[in-house]
């Protein structure tokens, strides 16, 4: 990715070597607007307020919903120096950039992320599907209190059916 210097646009670079016989003779190179790759990522999501975005190998945001952060070349490991906030997310990419894939979690903006990574093949790039930490839970505090009414009432059955079996064995005791 690269900041156009007369258009000031983020523009999305490629190349690819011309083979002939086995000897690179030449290159095909393209351009693209570089927000295409986070339009590409707007569509990535499982949660209300889950989000993808995408880095490169020294840390800097090559995708994002938050387009000012690829155009100003955000990286937080770098950042993380001179704000100590950053720290969290900055491990995260430390992480993400040796692992290759798995979840963590960090804290960005003040609030708690979970977030799960996987490296991009043969680009040196890592993609990230990030949410917040109450969106993420939300099904887990449905189950519980799905889990709680189906206690409750069955309690409530418990009562009911304990007092008539007690009443059914003590009536005839107590006509006798």
């Amino acid at each position: 990715l690269l900041i156009d210097r007369v258009t000031n646009e983020i523009v999305l670079m490629f190349a690819s070597p011309i083979e002939i016989g086995g000897k690179v003779v030449g290159a095909l190179i393209g351009s693209r607007d570089g927000n295409a790759m986070s339009e590409m990522i707007d569509d990535i999501g499982y949660t209300e307020d889950g989000y993808g975005y995408m880095f490169n190998r020294t840390g800097e945001v090559v995708a994002h919903p938050d387009k000012d952060l690829v155009f100003n070349q955000f990286n937080p490991i770098e950042k993380s120096e001179e704000d100590k906030n950053l720290e969290s997310l900055a491990d995260f990419f430390m992480e993400a950039k040796s692992k290759k894939r798995g979840v963590n979690s960090y804290i960005f903006e003040g609030s708690e992320t979970y977030a799960g990574y996987a490296s991009v093949e043969n680009s040196g790039w890592i993609c990230v599907y990030a949410t917040n930490k109450e969106d993420f839970l939300k099904p887990v505090t449905k189950l519980r209190k799905g889990i709680l009414e189906v206690v409750g009432i069955s309690l409530i059955i418990g009562v009911v059916l304990v007092y008539i079996v007690g009443r059914y064995i003590v009536n005839p005791v107590i006509v006798a």
